[in-house]
């Protein structure tokens, strides 16, 4: 739990890295969080791990995502849930 976790799309047919034209997107937040061209292996979100290199800044900025040491997986999971099933989100 001291170190944050970091995630990508992942296709459980095939046991690998979800193609990046299957990746989700959206007009808002979606699009920019599942942003391959960024990191193909990693989200970019204040709660993930290699996101989280670099944007120190995101700690005050998003302080209920940057991730704690007493954080359990289920703010990761909660955070794309919240994204996954928001407004924003352009189901293909």
């Amino acid at each position: 739990p001291a170190a944050a976790p970091t995630a990508c799309p992942w296709d459980i047919t095939t046991n690998r890295r979800l193609e990046n034209a299957q990746w989700p997107h959206g007009p808002k937040l979606v699009t920019p969080t599942f942003n391959y061209g960024w990191n193909a292996n990693a989200l970019y979100a204040p709660c993930d791990r290699v996101a989280m290199v670099g944007h120190a800044q995101w700690q005050t900025q998003y302080p209920d995502l940057w991730w704690q040491p007493t954080f359990k997986i289920t703010v990761y999971l909660h955070f794309l849930h919240q994204l996954l099933h928001s407004s924003d989100y352009a189901r293909s």
